[in-house]
């Protein structure tokens, strides 16, 4: 998946920058990263970063499910993806898929694959 990264775009219409949308680039074209609330319905009205929330958790799925290919693997690690990486997030940012590909590989290696009961700080 090299290549492929992720833009998140705040709401001007959003005081603090903290929600928006989400475009996925391929290098090819861009296009809006589903939120797969078919995975977890946990935001229907949209992603958001740069807090602990319901907005977060449903980015957390969104870009764990497209960078990694797997839905069970992105429903296992969303809560650490959140805490670690998304809570910290703010106004424009940009991600790779390998980045999060990197960040998954780095919490199996320390906490094993069962991190869906590892809690961040």
């Amino acid at each position: 998946m090299s290549g492929v990264y992720y833009v998140g775009v705040p709401d001007p219409e959003v005081e603090g920058g903290q929600v928006g949308e989400v475009w996925r680039h391929d290098g090819k074209r861009q296009t809006k990263l589903p939120p797969r609330l078919d995975l977890r319905n946990s935001s229907p009205t949209g992603f958001a970063w740069g807090y602990l929330g319901s907005g977060p958790v449903q980015l957390s799925i969104a870009l764990l499910a497209d960078a990694l290919g797997d839905d069970a693997k992105a429903m296992q690690h969303y809560h650490m993806l959140k805490v670690w990486i998304v809570a910290r997030l703010s106004g424009r940012w940009e991600i790779t898929a390998d980045r999060i590909q990197e960040f998954v590989r780095n919490v199996e290696a320390k906490h094993g694959e069962d991190v869906g009961l590892v809690q961040g700080p």
